[in-house]
């Protein structure tokens, strides 16, 4: 079949083959069976029509349709990258006896834990720089024996509970906490005394106390293949900490520069924001309503606002139902809007790596529309089947299918 042949009309406007082949991949569209190269075009006349024609029909449904392709092609592309990085991710002989010697080590620590206004859970008004500071302050005085763990608790710890308990943590297992404190725990000898090591609770002061080595029926048989099948999977953190090492190599490609000070103050901003501070949290298209117009940081040339965070935010659709109810979802929000952006602007220069996916995600972005407007159609009509609803759109917008074109027979 040549390229100009005619697959749909719209109100006598033609699509074309060709057109198809611009979202479908040629080989993989002439392999489908006719009745699903038909429903392809089919999709592709509705989604070209409420995308481009003067009408009605989006009007009162909540559906915008640049917004849904926008989103939909950005979510896409994140989902791209990341397979392309779990593709990507190889794990040494030394990683995989790692992680299988430590699965049968029990660990007990003894840790002190210095928060700041960014950490997750218990969090405090300090910044990092002196949360750090202040885990540092801790660590020389128990290093240099001027005083004890326990001493240092009674008078550095800020949770009343391991006060009485004695301790913060006490056994705990591999996983259990981000991988650079596993690391650091299972690799170590007992007694040793961990320099502040930072997790997203913060920063923590660590004595290994005792290591117990599994025994019997307790102890885990080392598979190998079982082992790297979750590790690719994103067990024990392998993966989260290749993905941030990737990212920061963006930070650097991309000249970001943060101002840590104006975050702060940003943040101090949007706790002024009513109900930020409940347990549902404040939905982030309110950072508008944050009276704060510093630029934060930037990108290149680009200025980092409030406004330019939600902007970008709007970009992908899994942060419609995101909440900010603390100063670590605020920053992990911001983090996390910038992270995608960059991920977004890398794929763009470096297309090369994604042969076919352009393609791919146009096709998607087909049928995931032509799926929503029909859904939303339904809520509003429910008496009414798909099918039905579908074959009044197309007579009413006079959109025909050229099925006779994909039959068996047709040359």
């Amino acid at each position: 079949m040549g390229l100009d042949k005619t697959v749909a009309t719209i109100q006598g406007e033609k699509i074309h083959l060709s057109d198809i082949y611009q979202v479908f991949d040629e080989t993989t569209f002439n392999a489908l069976a006719p009745a699903k190269k038909t429903a392809f075009v089919r999709k592709y006349a509705v989604v070209k029509y409420i995308s481009s024609y003067e009408q009605q029909d989006l009007t009162g449904i909540d559906f915008n349709i640049a917004d849904e392709k926008n989103k939909l092609k950005h979510d896409l592309i994140i989902q791209e990258i990341e397979k392309y990085l779990v593709d990507n991710l190889h794990f040494s002989d030394s990683t995989l006896k790692f992680v299988g010697d430590a699965l049968n080590v029990d660990v007990f620590v003894k840790t002190l834990t210095v928060a700041h206004k960014f950490s997750f859970g218990q969090g405090n008004e300090r910044t990092k720089e002196e949360a750090y500071n202040r885990a540092k302050t801790i660590y020389n005085r128990i290093f240099s024996g001027e005083l004890t763990y326990e001493e240092a608790l009674s008078i550095y710890g800020e949770s009343p509970v391991s006060k009485i308990k004695g301790n913060e943590m006490g056994q705990i297992y591999f996983g259990l906490m981000p991988k650079n404190f596993n690391d650091a725990v299972w690799s170590s000898t007992e007694g040793k005394l961990h320099e502040p090591l930072e997790s997203s609770m913060g920063f923590h002061v660590i004595i290994v106390d005792r290591k117990i080595p599994k025994f019997g029926k307790d102890k885990k048989e080392f598979d190998r293949d079982k082992l790297k099948k979750e590790l690719e999977k994103g067990k024990y953190g392998y993966q989260e900490e290749s993905f941030s090492i990737f990212v920061d190599t963006l930070y650097q490609k991309y000249i970001v520069l943060l101002n840590q000070v104006e975050l702060y103050n940003m943040w101090d901003s949007v706790q002024e924001i009513e109900d930020v501070h409940s347990m549902s949290g404040m939905p982030v298209n309110r950072l508008r309503e944050v009276d704060y117009n510093n630029v934060i940081g930037r990108i290149g040339g680009k200025e980092i606002t409030s406004d330019w965070i939600v902007n970008e935010a709007n970009n992908f659709s899994l942060y419609k139902n995101v909440s900010i109810n603390s100063g670590f979802s605020f920053n992990k929000f911001i983090s996390d809007v910038i992270a995608k952006h960059l991920l977004v602007q890398w794929y763009e220069d470096n297309k090369k790596l994604f042969p076919g996916v352009d393609t791919t995600i146009k096709r998607k972005i087909i049928n995931r529309i032509y799926t929503r407007y029909l859904d939303k159609m339904q809520e509003l009509n429910p008496d009414l089947t798909r099918d039905i609803i579908l074959n009044r759109f197309m007579l009413k917008h006079g959109i025909v299918v050229n099925s006779a074109l994909f039959a068996e027979n047709a040359n």
